[in-house]
C-alpha cells in the first residue's frame, strides 16, 4: 500500500495508476491461501538458519554487560 502522498499522485494521474497496478499486482482471492503458505515457507527458511556458537556467546555477554541498550 503506497503512502498518502503517493496515493494522491496516483489518483490524479490515471497513467501512473495503471503502471503502478501492473508492477504491483494485487493478491487474487482464490490464490490467497497459496500465497500465505508460500510466504510462511519463505519465513521458515529465512529464520531457521543455524546460529554460530561464538556469535551467540558474544551476544549474551553484550546483553549481560548492557551494551545492547
Amino acid at each position: 500500500m503506497p503512502n498518502y502522498h503517493t496515493q494522491m499522485e496516483l489518483n490524479n494521474d490515471p497513467d501512473q495508476l495503471a503502471i503502478f497496478e501492473l508492477t504491483n499486482k494485487k493478491i487474487d482471492q482464490p490464490n490467497y491461501s497459496n500465497w500465505i503458505r508460500e510466504k510462511r515457507e519463505y519465513g521458515k527458511r529465512k529464520w531457521n538458519k543455524p546460529i554460530n556458537r561464538n556469535k551467540r556467546r558474544i551476544a549474551i555477554l553484550k546483553k549481560q554487560l548492557g551494551y545492547n541498550k
